[in-house]
């Protein structure tokens, strides 16, 4: 079952430079682990007073593709029984979504099949502590980043009043041809 536990992370005032409102989903089928992963992304201070949601799930088959176009960054477990993190990434990506995803394992020999899924960084679970905190600031710098690129087309810029938006909560069209 999907299970969603939203907590607001709140931060210090100060320059809003950050995107607001990040949607983070924590998904291993081992519930303590996922409990304690979740508390470590909300214990990380995201720079410049950002906020993000995280939510957690146990049970990536019961994820719906709606709730999958809602995440910004995605912590996933490899290694979840019938349906693998792998699978979930692919789906992920067959939907367009440019989702930062984060594989979370004790299994380095899926580490060459993340690079099909665009993988952001592998995180063994024996170093979680250590460097889950560093990898969130660095997917969220990479949000900022992705906020502030500005897309051209044959006729010039896009529309100003999409700049600083994420494009990913629509599924991109696929080219013809």
């Amino acid at each position: 079952m999907f299970e969603k536990n939203q907590d607001i992370l709140l931060h210090p005032k100060g320059a809003t430079t950050m995107p607001t409102g990040i949607k983070v989903l924590v998904c291993d089928d081992d519930a303590a682990f996922c409990k304690k992963m979740a508390d470590l992304v909300r214990k990380s201070q995201p720079v410049d007073g950002c906020s993000a949601a995280v939510t957690t799930c146990c049970d990536p088959i019961a994820l719906t593709d709606k709730a999958l176009g809602q995440f910004d960054i995605a912590f996933l477990d490899i290694d979840m029984g019938a349906y693998s993190g792998l699978e979930l990434a692919h789906h992920i990506r067959s939907m367009n979504l440019d989702t930062i995803l984060i594989f979370v394992t004790n299994y380095v020999q899926y580490s060459l099949e993340g690079y099909e899924v665009q993988a952001f960084r592998y995180l063994l679970k024996s170093e979680l502590e250590e460097k889950l905190p560093g990898y969130y600031q660095k997917a969220l710098e990479e949000l900022q980043h992705s906020a502030d690129e500005m897309t051209f087309n044959e006729n010039g810029p896009c529309d100003q009043s999409t700049l600083g938006k994420r494009r990913k909560r629509t599924p991109k069209s696929a080219p013809n041809g």
